[in-house]
């Protein structure tokens, strides 16, 4: 008989950073726009280890990649915004989850350009979105 644990954690894995910046000219002014990616993963391990017997644990990993969207003039505050446009990417791993750390960093980091390709389809389909908050903040600034 398969036990299922369902234990699931957060890992600290911490992929090397990735940002997209967009330069948008509003009100006669560069003001940049820089899209990160926030990448959450947790993991679940299913299976079991079981004495000499051969062990059946795989753990399970989900990587959701999220992004968030600052936008700052030189020398002023940031104005950030997390957009809802998340990505899942899955994956799995023989043995127990507290054992696979390294592994799961290399998977992750395998993905690294489906996460910055993300980030960037995410920075395209922004554009009005963008420029309507701008409008919006001025609006607010003014009153």
């Amino acid at each position: 008989m398969i036990t299922i644990i369902a234990t699931t954690l957060a890992l600290a894995i911490a992929p090397q950073p990735i940002a997209h910046t967009v330069t948008v000219e509003h009100q006669s002014a560069p003001l940049n726009a820089t899209y990160k990616a926030d990448v959450a993963v947790t993991t679940r391990q299913i299976g079991m280890s079981a004495g000499a017997r051969p062990g059946t644990a795989r753990c399970l990993w989900e990587a959701r990649v999220g992004v968030i969207r600052e936008i700052a003039r030189e020398n002023s505050a940031v104005y950030s915004r997390r957009l809802d446009a998340d990505k899942l990417i899955e994956g799995s791993r023989a043995g127990s989850c507290a054992t696979v750390g390294r592994q799961l960093e290399r998977d992750l980091a395998a993905r690294q350009t489906d996460v910055r390709a993300h980030v960037q389809q995410v920075a395209q389909r922004d554009q009005d979105a963008l420029r309507a908050d701008l409008r919006t903040m001025t609006e607010l600034a003014q009153n």
